[in-house]
């Protein structure tokens, strides 16, 4: 069934009293011991078991900057009374706020259903814009050193997780 999720079990050892985060012993698949914590074990099995050739953690952070490169204008847009007081602003002063929404409504909405609908392609396009109109500018949600292989990295995963993914996540 192509809707069922698949259950992967990752074995390893979990040493005790090695500070407040677990750590585990596993094999590196080169016959090595390996200590890590479960972020980097699970990335590990998925490298060595999986053959996926990248992996990334980061908390929410990818997702943060997806959400910084597809919504750029609308988090910059201009026209709205004093959220921005300097060029130097990293984001405007309502941004984590009600205000935010209630300021650009009509603009969210419309980028919103934009990203929902939008196919790869069209994710990658809408990436590769921003990265190469903005790159290096500060940002409030985004983090460009964050993907290893920059742009490329952060298409990749627009087109992983789809645009209805990141819109109901901005929504």
């Amino acid at each position: 069934d192509e809707g069922a999720r698949r259950v992967v079990e990752i074995g390893a050892e979990v040493l005790p009293g090695l500070g407040e985060r677990p750590m585990f012993v596993s094999g590196s698949g080169s016959g090595d011991v390996v200590l890590s914590s479960v972020e980097i074990l699970a990335l590990n099995h998925y490298r060595v078991r999986e053959g996926w050739e990248k992996g990334l953690h980061a908390e929410g952070a990818s997702l943060g900057c997806l959400f910084g490169l597809l919504m750029w204008d609308v988090i910059f847009a201009g026209g709205i009374a004093d959220v921005f007081r300097t060029k130097y602003q990293a984001g405007p002063l309502d941004f984590g706020t009600d205000e935010f929404y209630g300021n650009r409504m009509e603009l969210v909405d419309s980028r919103l259903r934009e990203i929902e609908t939008a196919d790869c392609e069209t994710l990658r396009c809408m990436i590769g814009s921003t990265w190469d109109t903005h790159y290096g500018q500060q940002c409030v949600c985004l983090n460009w050193d964050l993907f290893p292989d920059g742009k490329q990295d952060a298409q990749d995963l627009a087109c992983c997780v789809g645009g209805f993914v990141p819109s109901n996540i901005c929504g």
